[in-house]
């Protein structure tokens, strides 16, 4: 787990919600503190698809950011900044499985839990908090290390 300091804020806050840069992301939750608190759980409802509907996008458990970027934009964007905010990403698994294959770990896709940003506004300060969730127990941190400096490398 590492903790970034994004220094850049208004250059971030552009590549988060206008721009594709975390398309290939799910989010996990989100919330926003303006002049109300918003709230954003990350889980999709399959009883709001058809069973067909719901199957063809692959039964996903989360929304993809790509879906959610404009609503949390409009919540943030205006004059004034918001009070806080925080928005935890998960990288989908099609690109967790890539960056295991990449990098030859021993690890499968079913043994990792995800791979998240965990993005924190507050203060005028903007974090980036990495994380990793194993299914399993292990000691080895390769995965969680190759993590944070695929991270690192991104938002540099």
């Amino acid at each position: 787990m590492e903790c970034i300091e994004i220094t850049n804020v208004k250059n971030f806050m552009s590549r988060l919600l206008m721009k594709s840069d975390f398309d290939r992301y799910l989010l996990r939750e989100a919330q926003i503190v303006t002049f109300v608190t918003f709230t954003i759980d990350g889980k999709m409802q399959k009883n709001f698809y058809s069973n067909e509907e719901y199957k063809d996008m692959g039964k996903p458990e989360l929304a993809m950011w790509q879906k959610v970027r404009p609503i949390c934009f409009e919540m943030i964007k205006g004059s004034r900044t918001p009070v806080r905010f925080k928005i935890v990403l998960k990288l989908n698994e099609e690109e967790m499985q890539k960056l295991i294959e990449e990098n030859e770990l021993s690890y499968t896709l079913s043994d990792v839990g995800g791979l998240y940003l965990n993005l924190v506004y507050e203060n005028g300060d903007l974090n980036c908090i990495t994380g990793t969730s194993m299914n399993l127990f292990t000691l080895d941190k390769s995965l969680e290390q190759l993590w944070d400096a695929t991270v690192k490398k991104n938002l540099g």
